[in-house]
């Protein structure tokens, strides 16, 4: 029983202590990288408040939601992107934008978005390469639903840009500072799939078997102990002059 219990605690000890120096790692990372660098945002242009010019829409919005069937219309806003004034709609099917002069479908193609990553980005527009149109999102644009353009950026940083294909917002600004963090973060929370779920069952379970490894600790800890543990209080107790010897001196 007390060998069985020695082994389970030492080869535990080893995937506990290395799990535990993987988030003293990756927690140090975070510290150290740039948060300014890892969200993009140094490389955003700053963009002045866009005011719709008058005349504005000329298509109203009642005739608008007349091409939708009653209740799949859940949002409806009036925007301005790329010089157009244009309705962004939100159906229980997708997002729509819609020319707010005619109502006809307005396509995010990849002139828009590579003219939408032009305006966004602050750096040298000749390094942006081609839109290349994703149908889904991938793990670097992963909390977004719908198609997306993603535009490569052949700067320092590898920075790479996610155009929206329904609504041509810019979705993420990401490069290889946010790369690396992602990973410490993938190592931090163990989650090596969605890179999202920080309370997965392996944290679960290296939390209860550090629970563990603390109980058993503490019990071997106290069935090795024995008296002759504590001969050095012995020692110190004699070592130290008596008070009635004191005074005759």
């Amino acid at each position: 029983m007390k060998k069985t219990l020695l082994n389970l605690h030492k080869w535990l000890s080893l995937l506990v202590g290395l799990q535990l120096a993987i988030w003293l790692v990756s927690g140090l990372g975070f510290s150290l990288l740039d948060g300014q660098i890892v969200s993009g945002r140094h490389l955003a242009e700053h963009q002045p408040p866009q005011t719709l010019q008058q005349p504005l829409a000329t298509y109203s919005q009642a005739a608008l939601l007349q091409k939708y069937p009653p209740g799949t219309v859940l949002d409806l806003q009036l925007r301005r992107l790329h010089g157009r004034d244009l309705y962004r709609v939100q159906t229980l099917a997708g997002v729509e934008l819609r020319d707010a002069t005619g109502g006809a479908l307005v396509d995010v193609d990849a002139a828009m978005a590579l003219a939408v990553a032009r305006r966004d980005y602050a750096g040298d527009d000749a390094l942006l390469g081609t839109p290349e149109y994703l149908p889904a999102a991938g793990l670097e644009a992963r909390k977004h639903r719908g198609p997306i353009w993603r535009v490569p950026v052949a700067d320092t940083f590898n920075t790479t840009l996610y155009v929206s294909a329904e609504d041509g917002r810019v979705l993420e600004r990401r490069n290889d500072y946010w790369r690396l963090f992602d990973v410490l973060w993938m190592l931090h929370i163990m989650d090596y799939g969605e890179r999202e779920d920080f309370n997965n069952p392996l944290v679960i379970g290296v939390g209860f078997a550090t629970l563990w490894l603390v109980l058993s600790g503490v019990w071997l800890l106290f069935y090795r102990v024995n008296r002759r543990d504590f001969r050095w209080l012995a020692l110190a107790r004699r070592s130290r002059p008596r008070s009635g010897h004191a005074r005759q001196a």
